[in-house]
C-alpha cells in the first residue's frame, strides 16, 4: 500500500504554508526529549506529511540519532476505520529533526511480519466486521504490546536493518 520514501522538509517554510506543521513541530520536539514509548488512548506519535486518516497505531518505538539530528521510529497503520493491523498497510516510519530544528525527516518505509494478516480482510474473525470494530480499542490495546515483543530480524525487512539506514542519514543544505 505504501511507497517507500524519505522525506526531508525545511521545517519553518512547511510551517509557513502549512499551520498544523508547527503544531507537529513542536510535538516532536516534546517527544525526543521525553522520550516516551507507550501513548494511551488516542495519543499518536507526531506524523509528516499529513494523511487524511488516522494513526491507529504506535509500536516498536526507539529513538536514536541520525549523523545531524535526532528522531523516533516507530510502526503504525493509518486508517479512516477500525480494521486489522496487516502487512498491506504496516509501515515503519522514522521522524526527526536535524540539530539546529532547520529540517524535519520523515521515512515512510512497508514493512511485514509472517504473523500477521496479508491484507485487512484476512484479520477480521469469522468476517463479522461490527464485532470487531466495538472491539478495536482492546485489540490495539492487545496488538501494540504483542509486536513490542517482537524481534526485529523477525520483520521483513529487519528492522534493525532499517534503523541503521536512518542513522547514517546526513542532512545537508
Amino acid at each position: 500500500f505504501h511507497e517507500a520514501s524519505i522525506y526531508v522538509f525545511p521545517a519553518s517554510e512547511y510551517a509557513a504554508v502549512q499551520p498544523y506543521v508547527s503544531d507537529i513541530l513542536s510535538r516532536l520536539t516534546q517527544v525526543l526529549a521525553n522520550q516516551q514509548t507507550t501513548f494511551p488512548g488516542n495519543e499518536s506519535l507526531p506524523f509528516l506529511p499529513l494523511w487524511n486518516a488516522a494513526q491507529m497505531m504506535q509500536s516498536n518505538v526507539r529513538y536514536f540519532r541520525f549523523a545531524n539530528g535526532q528522531g523516533v521510529r516507530f510502526l503504525s497503520q493509518y486508517g479512516q476505520a477500525a480494521y486489522p493491523i496487516n502487512n498491506e498497510s504496516l509501515f515503519y516510519t522514522y521522524q526527526g529533526l536535524t540539530d539546529d530544528g532547520q529540517y524535519y525527516i520523515s521515512a515512510v518505509l512497508p514493512v511485514n511480519h509472517p504473523a500477521l494478516p496479508n491484507t485487512m480482510d484476512e484479520g477480521v474473525p469469522n468476517g463479522d466486521w461490527q464485532t470487531f470494530s466495538e472491539n478495536f480499542p482492546a485489540y490495539i490495546e492487545a496488538t501494540e504490546p504483542w509486536m513490542d515483543a517482537l524481534p526485529d530480524d523477525s520483520f521483513t525487512p529487519n528492522l534493525a536493518d532499517l534503523d541503521a539506514m536512518m542513522a547514517s542519514l546526513s542532512v545537508n543544505p
